[in-house]
């Protein structure tokens, strides 16, 4: 009798549990979408979905309702409304501090490899530039929000800071001199606005470097998809499905070709903003640039 009981106990648990995952809600992803930025062929969104396939979870994943500036979404994040439940940035310690980092660089760290948009008849000047403080009497733009400001300016750099689809307009009509951008940012972006901003052009002969790294945030309320995450991009590390993507997508494989990395002339400088356990992120997750 006490072993009838015993299995009757465990055939009970074991219905609750089939029970249980046979109606657990799939992970609902939402991301933000900023206005002017083109998301279709988007490498952090191709490597989210990639992350939540490996991760063996249920999902849904879409876009937010409505358009936001990034400031507007983090604010989102930190409430845990489910308006927005994963968003990518440039990370830094206030970010790590109010959200939930998942702490496996997107693109390998290659948004601290920066390279600029310029106006088309600036190369001459930028080709006459050596040092950080050559660079330094230009003015450079960044979006509202962004980490990179407080690095650049933290380098001694002059930034103006505006709308992310304003700044191009900016650099096309002469009112500031380059927009620092991750190398697998500058060139996506000149062929989304060359058509409409006619003078924008890819600087030629430098490229800015310092530790940074872009990370998914999702609320800290959130354990759920921030675990779904991290073992996706893991278990994508391990069987090599990361590598073939990064090296297959356009936003990386073409860019890489076009920068000509290892030619350019290299400008350093210090992050503050990264902190102890990012810069702990195994060597195995970051770029290298060739030559170094």
């Amino acid at each position: 009798m006490p072993y009838c009981r015993k299995l009757a106990q465990a055939l009970i648990v074991a219905a609750c549990t089939l029970s249980t995952a046979a109606f657990a809600e799939p992970l609902q992803v939402i991301y933000p979408v900023e206005q002017g930025r083109d998301y279709k062929d988007s490498f952090p969104l191709e490597v989210l979905r990639l992350a939540l396939e490996k991760s063996g979870q249920d999902f849904v994943i879409a876009p937010s309702q409505r358009t936001m500036t990034e400031n507007r979404s983090r604010d989102i994040l930190r409430n845990g409304t489910g308006e927005v439940t994963v968003a990518w940035y440039g990370t830094g310690a206030e970010f790590e501090h109010t959200l939930l980092p998942v702490r496996i660089p997107i693109s390998r760290g290659l948004l601290g490899h920066r390279i600029f948009l310029i106006r088309d008849n600036q190369q001459p000047r930028f080709s006459e530039i050596r040092t950080i403080e050559d660079l330094a009497p230009l003015i450079g733009v960044q979006g509202i929000g962004w980490s990179d400001v407080e690095i650049l300016e933290g380098a001694g750099l002059q930034i103006q800071t505006g709308e992310y689809d304003n700044l191009f307009s900016l650099i096309d009509r002469g009112r500031a001199d380059y927009f620092s951008r991750g190398v697998n940012e500058a060139f996506a972006e000149y062929d989304q606005y060359r058509e409409r901003d006619r003078h924008l052009a890819v600087e030629e002969d430098l490229v800015l470097i310092y530790p940074f790294a872009k990370l998914f945030f999702v609320s800290k309320k959130n354990r759920a998809l921030h675990d779904a995450i991290y073992e996706g991009l893991v278990a994508a590390y391990d069987d090599g499905s990361y590598q073939r993507l990064f090296e297959s997508h356009p936003t990386i494989r073409n860019v890489l070709e076009r920068a000509n990395l290892a030619q350019r002339r290299a400008l350093y400088v210090d992050n503050p903003l990264m902190t102890p356990e990012t810069l702990a992120i195994p060597a195995r997750y970051w770029f290298s640039r060739p030559g170094t």
